[in-house]
């Protein structure tokens, strides 16, 4: 599964602990991504999160019911598989 957890750069500028963005905007590091150096988003994400609107609860809650819906999918479609091998067995 891929997930893309985006926000603005100006907010995660703010959550970033280390500073190294106010030093890249001073010029003391270069090719910074997001700044100097490009940002490659995800072009198809099974699952994207906008982080800057909601909780970080609400979002990992997402991603678990995202992922149970996908494990539910693919538990239904091994038993659907394996029931199908069956019924040819017996044929």
């Amino acid at each position: 599964m891929e997930a893309h957890v985006d926000t603005s750069l100006a907010e995660f500028e703010l959550r970033y602990p280390k500073g190294l963005y106010a030093k890249a905007r001073q010029g003391l590091i270069q090719k910074f991504t997001g700044l100097d150096s490009p940002y490659k988003v995800p072009l198809k994400p099974d699952l994207k999160l906008d982080t800057s609107h909601k909780s970080i609860e609400y979002y990992i809650a997402a991603m678990l019911n995202h992922l149970e819906a996908r494990i539910d999918i693919s538990l239904n479609n091994a038993l659907h598989e394996r029931e199908l091998s069956y019924m040819e067995a017996i044929r």
